[in-house]
């Protein structure tokens, strides 16, 4: 199997030259998708998706499951709903839908990617018991910060780039990886969690919990996995189930794609 993730150069920590990595990522994505993809108020981007599984056309606004369908018969039109300088809207590109990913698999996937073909983030919205699920890989060049982990949080992402192909083979592994030794894992501290519940608001009534651990994987060399989930405030979980719920989680990702 070639290599997944592209690295562009080195750098000294994992913030080094991704000051404008969102302008050049959204640069290429609207040539990409012949979109405006203006950023949403407050995480992700506005976009317009065709729905696979129902046939119509939905606006994304950001957060999954933030969404409304579109008609060609009523409603906001679909050539100026995010034009991009007035030129005619692109044929949209297919991603299942919000109610489409509930209906069918239980849950709301968003994935994203790292600047310079670091590494992937992954979200999953569970349906029914309201939890979020968080998953961060990273194979960038080696963190000199203090905190490795809470400046992994806080580094750049945005919609990927990368082939279907490439992110489904990433999903693929991820949902036959072994857990790892007894020692090697770290739970997560108080300020990750509280990073994540800035970027992932969590259900009423819970909170973040989760571990990373460094994996070496052939293909790709170093990579440093980041798994996380929401919890009760009294629960705990250990690492051995955190990833065997990201394995079923990446099975039905990957189904998405």
């Amino acid at each position: 199997m070639g290599t997944i993730f592209k690295h562009q150069g080195s750098a000294a920590s994992v913030t080094t030259g991704c000051d404008d990595f969102q302008i050049r990522q959204h640069v290429h994505l609207q040539q990409r998708l012949g979109q405006a993809l203006p950023l949403a108020p407050a995480f992700g981007r506005e976009a317009l998706w065709w729905c696979y599984q129902c046939q119509t056309a939905w606006h994304e606004h950001g957060r999954p499951g933030r969404s409304v369908h579109l008609s060609r018969d009523g409603g906001l039109p679909l050539q100026s709903a995010l034009p991009v300088d007035g030129e005619p809207l692109s044929p949209l590109q297919e991603a299942l839908c919000p109610a489409c990913a509930v209906r069918y698999l239980g849950g709301i996937a968003r994935m994203e990617e790292h600047p310079a073909g670091w590494g992937y983030r992954f979200t999953w919205e569970r349906a029914g018991s309201p939890a979020l699920f968080f998953c961060t890989l990273y194979t960038g060049p080696a963190c000199l910060e203090a905190d490795p982990l809470q400046a992994l949080l806080m580094l750049p992402f945005d919609l990927p780039q990368a082939p279907t192909s490439s992110i489904r083979r990433v999903l693929q592994w991820l949902s036959e990886l072994p857990d790892p030794a007894w020692d090697a894992s770290l739970p997560l501290r108080s300020p990750h969690c509280h990073q994540l519940s800035t970027l992932y608001e969590p259900p009423a009534g819970l909170c973040w919990s989760g571990y990373a651990w460094p994996v070496q994987q052939k293909s790709w060399g170093p990579v440093l996995l980041l798994l996380g989930a929401t919890l009760p405030k009294d629960a705990s979980f250990s690492v051995a189930l955190l990833l065997a719920c990201w394995r079923q989680i990446a099975e039905r990702m990957a189904y998405v794609l």
